[in-house]
């Protein structure tokens, strides 16, 4: 569980809670903006945006994609019907191993 602002500056003496809670808020504040405008600023995130997929070779829009935050444009390489029946078969060959051991 995370603790909360007042659990994280209550060992301090009372004078000194609300500089060292205002601080924290500051630096918080500014972490969620600064990763909030690193998402916004990705290119699958902008309206129109449109890529090939790796699987079928087909392009399709930003939505048929499911994200990946560690690529450059935030989706992943494969579109969602292709990774779906990528995990499907994955499954299926999990599930064909268990039951044959």
């Amino acid at each position: 569980m995370t603790p909360s602002l007042d659990d994280a500056v209550a060992h301090l003496p009372p004078d000194e809670r609300y500089a060292r809670a205002s601080a924290l808020r500051r630096m918080v504040t500014g972490r969620l903006a600064a990763a909030e405008a690193r998402e916004a600023s990705r290119p699958g995130r902008q309206p129109g945006y449109a890529k090939r997929c790796l699987s079928c070779g087909e392009t399709k829009l930003a939505a048929e994609y499911r994200s990946n935050r560690t690529r450059a444009d935030g989706l992943s390489s494969s579109c969602r019907p292709c990774m779906s029946a990528t995990d499907r078969a994955r499954r299926e060959a999990a599930r064909v191993t268990r039951s044959a051991a």
